[in-house]
């Protein structure tokens, strides 16, 4: 009987340089598999497509299917299993997952990237869903065996300067 697993999946972030010893910036997001093999994702990401959302706008996460026609799809990159048991233990944790993803769109928090100081961007959002479904985060590592670079992967939410402003 095929077990249900969820994932934690990355994409390389196009237009943000290398850095040294980091490498190439990963966005991550979450990829449940239910035993039948259906995948949905829950990534977060500015509200809208709008460049200047990434500076101004709030972070929203979404719940979606997961294939070919994903926004996130790229299937060789980087990922992690970090728990896996029945259709109902994994949606139980999704569920958790997602609750705490709704409560940071309720929020309205800012979308801050790592340039501009404060961070609170897709990687944080991950990071605080798999705790709040009390799963530990795990990084994937890159093929090679190195670490991968995910800014704001230790970042927090909190309402910043730009919230007082609207």
């Amino acid at each position: 009987m095929a077990q249900a697993s969820i994932e934690i999946h990355t994409k390389d972030v196009s237009g943000v340089p290398y850095i040294p010893f980091k490498g190439d910036a990963q966005h991550l997001f979450i990829v449940y598999i239910d035993s039948t093999g259906k995948k949905t994702a829950l990534r977060g990401g500015p509200e809208t497509n709008n460049p200047i959302n990434a500076f101004i706008g709030d972070i929203k996460i979404t719940n979606d299917n997961y294939n070919e026609n994903h926004v996130d799809w790229s299937p060789n990159a980087p990922k992690i299993e970090i728990a896996s048991g029945t259709d109902a233990e994994m949606q139980a944790l999704v569920d958790k997952m997602w609750a705490k993803a709704e409560a940071i769109n309720r929020e309205g928090f800012d979308y801050k990237l790592p340039l501009i100081g404060h961070v609170q961007n897709s990687n944080a959002a991950v990071k605080e869903m798999i705790k709040a479904a009390g799963l530990e985060p795990k990084l994937p590592k890159h093929h090679d065996g190195k670490k991968i670079w995910a800014p704001g992967v230790d970042g927090h939410f909190t309402h910043t300067f730009m919230d007082t402003y609207r």
